[in-house]
């Protein structure tokens, strides 16, 4: 699972950076890898390129001034979640996670478990849909 975002204002500066910040928690906060690029007052900061867009599930734009560059993303304007610069940093959390519901993108959480009596480990993927725990590999977890 992979997000990205852009953020920018006016100015640059703080909410710029606040809204970045927002946006990397919320993703790290469901397990997702993330990529986001800061347009401020000193330009185009960890710029997204074709590769980042192409796999991102989805691409959060927080701006309240135009998104520099926004051809880049023609290919990919369905995967776009428009919020606002406020919202992200008040709610961004709760926003996004219900964002990627709403579009069928499941949230992965990789749980490592080592047992230790036979040396051995299993990787169990566990999907978090809804309010509902499912395993993806068929073992429950009690």
């Amino acid at each position: 699972m992979y997000i990205i975002g852009i953020s920018a204002c006016p100015t640059g500066i703080a909410h710029t950076y606040m809204a970045a910040d927002a946006i990397e928690h919320a993703a790290a906060n469901i397990g997702a890898d993330f990529k986001v690029e800061t347009q401020g007052s000193i330009g185009i900061e960890n710029r997204l390129n074709g590769s980042d867009i192409e796999k991102a599930d989805l691409i959060v734009i927080t701006a309240a001034v135009a998104v520099r560059e926004f051809n880049r993303f023609e290919n990919a304007k369905n995967k776009i979640f428009e919020i606002s610069l406020t919202d992200v940093i008040t709610s961004g959390d709760d926003l996004i996670k219900k964002e990627m519901e709403k579009r069928g993108i499941k949230i992965f959480l990789r749980f490592f478990l080592f047992f230790l009596t036979s040396g051995e480990h299993e990787i169990l993927d566990i999907l978090f849909l809804t309010s509902s725990v499912r395993v993806a590999s068929g073992i429950p977890i009690v």
